[in-house]
């Protein structure tokens, strides 16, 4: 539960994969399966495309694991089933071809692959990978040992699989994450289902179902209080009026800014030079710009050279910049504006040379 559940292109992507996969996990083949997954597919690819690739992905490995031979081992069993297999794969390739109905095509289905720089990969969080220790991976290994212990049932490869994928992919790319905790929802209702509620109140006060609507009670009380946190935490980053008033009078050609702030100047219908729209820029200038807020550049005279290359007219930095904003100062440029000690705004100061 963290920012990936906010008003973001994002959540679009947990309520579609929470419908896949529930169509993936029926038994039954049917064109109406094909049908809702190749409508979710073009739902998609036009509200969140660039993770289309995982999507097909899931599609890919259940339709793999109807083929694969009967087997039970211990617990874990699977059940071949080749028209569900068949169904997968029509719907795959279904999926496919209705996700191209987008504004950009094929070139859509590349783009964490081939547009998607490597800088974003490196230095922007939601490309990191996950740690082992990461808390959304603890939770969901401690629900795996509650299954295993407490499932009265044998377990279906189905079940199973996908989740352990997911957990994997996470050493890729850490927001893999919030699917494997959508999967093991389902998992985990199955779960309290088939206990004896009896093992924790000795006097039949709740039922199963009871249980499980507590359990389910608690889990949305959580999400809902987590929310609001996050939600008060990012309402004071806003950037301040009285800068983005400046900006607006002043009308800079070139100016400065960092990865951060370029989404609110666009906005606010101010040009920025970078933003989080990192497949519009090159990696020398998306390095380059995050480089010289931090006053990182590898080699002495780098900065120079950038600021020579761009020629910018004014510089804003967050005042957290504190050592590019002191060479700054010691290189012919002043602070025009910086915005007040107030409470809960990312506070900037922007510069000119004298």
């Amino acid at each position: 539960m963290d920012s990936c559940y906010l008003a973001r292109t994002r959540a679009f992507d947990c309520m579609l994969f929470a419908l896949a996969y529930y169509c993936l996990q029926q038994d039954k083949p049917s064109k109406k399966k094909i049908f809702v997954l190749g409508i979710i597919s073009l739902l998609w690819a036009n509200l969140h495309g660039s993770s289309m690739l995982f999507y097909f992905a899931i599609l890919a490995v259940f339709a793999v694991m109807n083929l694969i031979p009967d087997f039970q081992v211990g617990n874990l069993f699977h059940r071949q089933s080749k028209e569900n297999a068949r169904t997968d794969f029509i719907a795959l390739v279904v999926s496919i071809l209705i996700g191209m109905i987008n504004p950009y095509g094929i070139k859509l289905y590349g783009y964490a692959l081939f547009h998607n720089v490597s800088y974003t990969k490196d230095g922007v969080h939601e490309w990191y990978k996950a740690t082992f220790l990461f808390y959304p991976i603890v939770i969901c290994l401690i629900l795996f040992f509650i299954f295993f212990v407490l499932q009265k049932k044998n377990i279906s490869l189905k079940k199973i699989f996908p989740i352990v994928m997911m957990l994997g992919m996470t050493g890729i790319h850490i927001r893999m994450y919030m699917y494997m905790e959508i999967a093991m929802i389902p998992m985990l209702l199955e779960v309290i289902k088939t206990m004896d509620s009896t093992l924790f109140v000795k006097c039949k006060m709740f039922s199963k179902n009871a249980l499980v609507m507590i359990v389910c009670g608690c889990c949305s009380c959580l999400l809902f209080a987590e929310t609001i946190r996050e939600y008060q935490s990012c309402k004071y980053e806003e950037v301040s009026t009285g800068l983005i008033e400046y900006l607006k009078e002043k009308k800079f050609q070139r100016a400065y800014n960092d990865y951060d702030l370029g989404a609110y100047l666009i906005y606010n219908g101010l040009p920025d030079f970078v933003d989080t729209r990192a497949d519009f820029f090159d990696e020398e200038t998306l390095s380059g710009a995050n480089c010289f807020r931090d006053a990182s550049f590898n080699k002495q005279g780098d900065i120079e050279k950038f600021m020579d290359t761009f020629q910018f007219d004014a510089i804003i930095l967050n005042q957290k910049s504190a050592v590019t904003i002191d060479y700054l100062l010691s290189n012919d440029w002043q602070i025009d504006y910086a915005d007040k000690e107030s409470e809960g705004q990312r506070k900037y100061v922007v510069l000119i040379q004298k």
